[in-house]
């Protein structure tokens, strides 16, 4: 007697009926690499992408995706790579920010009028009322994402979303935008909460800085760790078939 595995990459279903979760790591993370709509993949925890020296201060991390959109830092301004587990997640490696930390690329961002931010935090540095910036254009001071005590924020503020103990637990976030239509969405893994707001920002285009505000900034940098950064040229509050295969990629990776 002998069998068959089919695997289904791709598929359609109701909402109101169970999701199946694949828990093949390897398939998940292929389907996003292999994604038409993706602009960057980094695993801030995955060593082999990562160039840095003795001290683990972290000079470079490889973009996984085609674009090669290779993330670098220098002098003081690298960050720590952290072998071990991130607080809270699943035993997940990652990358930490002091403050003074920021990693840049002069494309990273593609100037789509749709796009999505994917991200894995635990920031520990929003013990006050300071802005915690993850990530920034470099060029304007108003295209960022951030968090600030309970809140998650994004294009200085136009679109809020308040999320219960955001400052003590480690969370994979999504930020969505659509300046076609002027909506920006903060989708949080935290009790399945969504915000959308109206925001008249333009699109992120251009260089980057991930864990810094842009580069005219002083302040307001980012204090915490980072498992990964994903980046993609589409609303993915639009598709929510793949939105469920980002979820199960961040809960068998980060989360279970």
């Amino acid at each position: 007697m002998s069998g068959r595995l089919l695997r289904i990459l791709d598929a359609t279903f109701s909402s109101s009926l169970p999701q199946y979760i694949s828990y093949d790591a390897s398939a998940l993370k292929q389907q996003i690499l292999s994604w038409k709509n993706l602009q960057a993949f980094y695993d801030f925890g995955d060593a082999n992408t990562i160039t840095a020296d003795g001290s683990s201060k972290v000079s470079q991390v490889n973009d996984q995706g085609p674009k090669a959109l290779h993330l670098t830092a220098s002098g003081s301004f690298r960050p720590t790579f952290v072998a071990g587990s991130i607080p809270g997640s699943s035993g997940a490696a990652g990358i930490y920010f002091d403050g003074t930390n920021k990693l840049t690329n002069a494309n990273l961002f593609s100037g789509n009028p749709r796009g999505t931010i994917i991200i894995g935090l635990y920031a520990t540095g929003l013990t006050d009322a300071t802005s915690r910036i993850f990530l920034s254009t470099a060029a304007s001071a108003s295209t960022n994402f951030f968090a600030v005590q309970t809140q998650l924020r994004m294009f200085s503020s136009t679109v809020v979303l308040t999320v219960p103990a955001v400052n003590t637990r480690f969370f994979c976030p999504m930020f969505s935008w659509d300046t076609l239509a002027g909506k920006g969405n903060i989708i949080s893994s935290i009790g399945a909460n969504n915000f959308q707001g109206n925001t008249a920002q333009p699109a992120p285009v251009g260089a980057g800085n991930v864990g810094w505000w842009n580069d005219a900034a002083a302040g307001n940098q980012y204090i915490g760790y980072i498992s990964h950064l994903i980046l993609l040229n589409e609303d993915i509050s639009l598709n929510p078939t793949f939105k469920l295969v980002i979820e199960n990629y961040e809960k068998v990776n980060f989360v279970l």
